[in-house]
């Protein structure tokens, strides 16, 4: 029904929340961090969001997702997301 929540667990969003993808970005000169807001309050992303790292001697990228929405097991929002046209170049 129209307005319930989805499931017992998680629950719509409401002003105030967020959902976010960070992403650390590891080189031989450093880490970087960059958050991308994918969830704030009742706006959520349904567009692709360009990135461009500018670190240069990227070693590692790590994925994490954080949510307001949080019980008694973790974050009850999907935590997943989607990555398409990544490009690298060697630089020697």
């Amino acid at each position: 029904m129209k307005g319930e929540d989805p499931d017992q667990y998680a629950r719509q969003f409401e002003e105030g929340d967020l959902f976010t993808l960070t992403i650390t970005v590891t080189s031989t000169n450093g880490v970087e961090t960059i958050t991308i807001h994918l969830g704030e309050g009742t706006r959520i992303t349904n567009v692709w969001n360009p990135i461009q790292v500018e670190i240069s001697n990227v070693t590692k990228l790590e994925f994490s997702l954080d949510s307001t929405d949080i019980g008694d097991w973790g974050v009850n929002t999907p935590t997943y997301f989607c990555i398409d046209n990544i490009r690298a170049r060697t630089v020697k």
